[in-house]
């Protein structure tokens, strides 16, 4: 039997982790939010949301191929795109006209990002899939050309991890977005898996591959995977493959389309308690923590200028981070300069409070204890009091992960240990 080779072209891209906090910034309610998915099995094509399978050819352009068949697959899910036989993007055009690895290969997270900043064209406006051969050509683009952008893009797991994503956090994407992309090494007995069957793996961790799942069944224990590898592969393009076999899942992610706002939760208490009004504080020093002007409108904080901010306080109060909040925060700290006012205040102090070892323990499961004076307690109860007023976007997703603190389940300050 003669074995068969593909062009694979999956190149983890050198801003991952960037990337992941990114995305843990902007999806952390979104995600929070979605019903688990408890179906048995699921197949997103016979919803109408998958398009015909494709094939790249003799180029490295799997990533394309991948990125692009997630955003095709959201906008039809999302009933806009005017049916999968019709909404066929062009991949062509990311390797023509984009900044990409090409042929030499890339990520999908490539195709998202560009496709959220400028858009992808029809392939039917576009032209055809020319880069077969292994070198793409000159960008052929013109303002005539609809480019169809995605709301937003993200990693299924929250960007809390690495590697394979979990199997509940793939199939609530899947069942939410249509579809995810993944990476898997596909190495010869992935390429040559026989039809009618689910490959079970073969050991191999050597990610060089980006696909696509549409679709799992709890009886086999496996997803269905669409691949870019033309129809005459395993099962006209697609094959089952057992969950995590040859790292299948690895790095998921998805594409929003025609996003709508989402429900912002404030994480871990089930039943929030009211948050009753602050009386005004008084301007000037308050504790040994802060010094600068506060002012009110209608009793509330609404503005803060300081002028020096410091550790300490004369009256303060303990708190353990759980792990998870921890690694948000970590994470929200290099956008304190950003942020509007009082904001940018509240964040820089909490996080100049963190432990230089804070990610370290947070990684290793440990909740984090930390001293906040009270002054800052007091204006944050202030301010979250009007955070659902907030338009959507980063500074709400960050404010709400402050407001967070004021959770009774981090009332209680922590003893952390076991990094250095």
């Amino acid at each position: 039997m003669t074995m068969q080779r593909y062009y694979k072209g999956r190149k983890e891209p050198k801003n991952l982790q960037h990337l992941k906090q990114l995305s843990r910034l902007r999806h952390f309610a979104r995600l929070a939010a979605l019903p688990p998915a408890t179906q048995p099995s699921w197949d997103s094509r016979t919803f109408g949301w998958v398009g015909p399978v494709k094939d790249q050819q003799q180029c490295g352009s799997c990533w394309d191929f991948s990125g692009t068949g997630v955003v095709e697959i959201a906008y039809n899910k999302a009933g806009i795109g005017g049916g999968s036989n019709v909404f066929i993007l062009s991949e062509e055009y990311t390797l023509d006209c984009g900044q990409n690895g090409g042929c030499n290969g890339d990520d999908n997270t490539t195709v998202l990002s560009w496709a959220k900043k400028n858009g992808l064209p029809l392939n039917s406006a576009y032209g055809p899939y020319t880069a077969g051969g292994g070198t793409p050509g000159q960008c052929s683009w013109n303002p005539s050309m609809q480019l169809y952008k995605v709301d937003d893009w993200g990693f299924a797991d929250n960007g809390t991890g690495n590697g394979v994503t979990p199997v509940q956090d793939i199939k609530n994407a899947i069942v939410a977005y249509g579809s995810v992309g993944c990476a898997i090494a596909a190495d010869d007995a992935f390429q040559n898996n026989p039809p009618g069957t689910v490959f079970q793996g073969s050991g191999s961790t050597a990610i060089d591959h980006d696909i696509i799942l549409v679709g799992w069944d709890d009886s086999k224990g496996a997803w269905l995977l669409r691949n870019s590898w033309g129809q005459n592969w395993c099962d006209g393009g697609y094959c089952w493959i057992a969950y995590g076999a040859n790292l299948v899942g690895t790095e998921a992610v998805f594409a929003v389309v025609n996003a709508q706002p989402q429900p912002v939760p404030v994480p871990p208490s089930p039943t929030p308690t009211p948050i009753p009004p602050v009386p005004p504080l008084p301007p000037g020093p308050i504790g040994s923590g802060f010094s600068g002007t506060l002012t009110y409108s209608n009793g509330l904080l609404t503005s803060v200028t300081s002028n020096s901010l410091a550790a300490g306080s004369a009256t303060s109060v303990g708190l353990n981070i759980p792990p998870g909040l921890l690694l948000l925060l970590k994470a929200a700290c290099t956008s304190a300069t950003v942020l509007p006012a009082p904001w940018n205040v509240i964040l820089a102090t909490v996080c100049a409070l963190l432990p230089q070892n804070a990610e370290c323990l947070a990684k290793g499961g440990q909740h984090v204890g930390i001293t906040l004076p009270s002054w800052l307690l007091l204006v944050l109860q202030g301010l979250c009091l009007e955070v659902s007023q907030m338009p959507n976007g980063e500074a709400k997703t960050i404010a709400t992960l402050l407001c967070s603190l004021l959770s009774p389940a981090t009332s209680a300050k922590g003893s952390p240990c076991g990094c250095k």
